[in-house]
């Protein structure tokens, strides 16, 4: 299954460029984001492993780290429980997020086809355990004085 073609469309009409940031991505305004997210709700392959928050666009924009969140998939959770679960904390999040005085904020959605889901999770086991590994070896390296 693909992503809605309105989704796309979304994206490239009402999306906010990331390459100043240096990424391929972009990131939506408040109300475009709540519109992403009720266009793939439908969809129960769809799931939004989570996001974050991009203040002062064109200043130039920069991440702010405190705004993020996340949607794992829990314990014996299936694929449509996920997809229902994880849409609904993004828009919880994006919905209550306080608005600045300046309405510059830009959110990035993490979005997974249910298909590519358990490469994606596969992946960041990966990651999660080669940044353990590293961290372990420059300890030792701190230690042995290298």
């Amino acid at each position: 299954m693909t992503l809605p073609l309105r989704y796309y469309k979304l994206l490239e009409l009402r999306g906010l460029s990331l390459k100043e940031l240096g990424m391929t991505e972009v990131a939506l305004a408040k109300s475009d984001a709540l519109k992403a997210l009720t266009i793939l709700q439908g969809g129960a392959a769809v799931c939004t492993g989570g996001g974050v928050v991009y203040l002062e666009f064109g200043k130039p924009p920069r991440l702010s780290a405190p705004y993020q969140w996340a949607a794992g998939r829990l314990p014996l959770e299936s694929l449509s429980e996920y997809a229902v679960r994880s849409i609904d904390i993004a828009r919880h999040f994006v919905a209550n997020f306080p608005e600045p005085p300046e309405p510059a904020v830009g959110y990035r959605l993490y979005i997974v086809e249910a298909s590519d889901l358990s490469k994606v999770e596969a992946e960041q086991a990966d990651s999660q355990l080669g940044r353990y590994i590293l961290g372990k070896l420059a300890k030792l390296r701190e230690r042995n004085g290298n």
